[in-house]
Formats: structure tokens, C-alpha cells, sequence
């Protein structure tokens, strides 16, 4: 399978089923862009998001549903709450599924033997 950016749309549209207004639509194409460009951004060298098809296809969708919790505000009084069919995403992780913050790390989590590490880390030295 060749990688798309319309998978992860795809992907991430039926994550939240078919419940989102006009302008989440429009939010959830952009966030789905920016998933896919953030997490190619972290790839190690060598390692292309074709290479891993599905497996970033899905990490990337579930960035996505992250991102878009994020930036929408509205319902509930709660900046970031979604609500879409079975599914509700809250900022405070009170929710089915859980917070953006824990749908970020688990996309990260997906992919973590195939992403640049980022964080800092002590390393050993001798003498």
C-alpha cells in the first residue's frame, strides 16, 4: 500500500465517525496534514512513511483526532471536548477513549522504534 494522505484522513474520519461539522471537517483535513508532516519530520534517517504504509497511516490518524481535540473549542464549555457518535475526547482525559494528550502518546508510542528520539538523555563517561 502506498502511503496517502487521504488514508489517514480516512482513517481518522472513522475514528470520530460522521458527526463533525463543516468547520471540523475543514480542522480535521488540516490536522491530518499536520500529523503527517510532524511525524515524518521525526522519522530516523532512512525510514520513509511509505516504508511503514499502515502502521504510520494509523499513528498519523490518531495524532490527528489529538490535533483536532486541541484546537476545537465549543460544547461543554471545555475547550478541546469532541463528541461524535460512541466517541468523546476531553481535555481533562475524562473521556471513552481518553485525553489528546493520551492519543499523542500513543501515536508517538506507535511508532517509537522507527522515530528520531528527541528527548535528552545523560550518557556514561568514563573516568
Amino acid at each position: 500500500m502506498n502511503y496517502d494522505i487521504y488514508d489517514t484522513e480516512l482513517k481518522a474520519r472513522a475514528m470520530l465517525g460522521d458527526a463533525l461539522s463543516e468547520s471540523e471537517e475543514r480542522m480535521l483535513e488540516s490536522a491530518c496534514l499536520a500529523a503527517c508532516a510532524e511525524l515524518s519530520s521525526r522519522l530516523r534517517r532512512g525510514v520513509r512513511a511509505e516504508d511503514l504504509a499502515e502502521l504510520f497511516t494509523n499513528a498519523a490518524a490518531i495524532l490527528a483526532v489529538s490535533m483536532l481535540a486541541e484546537l476545537r473549542t465549543g460544547s461543554d464549555n471545555a475547550p478541546g471536548y469532541i463528541k461524535a457518535g460512541d466517541l468523546s475526547i476531553r481535555p481533562d482525559g475524562v473521556s471513552k477513549l481518553g485525553s489528546a494528550a493520551v492519543l499523542r502518546q500513543r501515536a508517538e508510542n506507535m511508532l517509537a522504534g522507527y522515530l528520531k528520539d528527541g528527548s535528552f538523555s545523560f550518557q556514561g563517561v568514563d573516568g
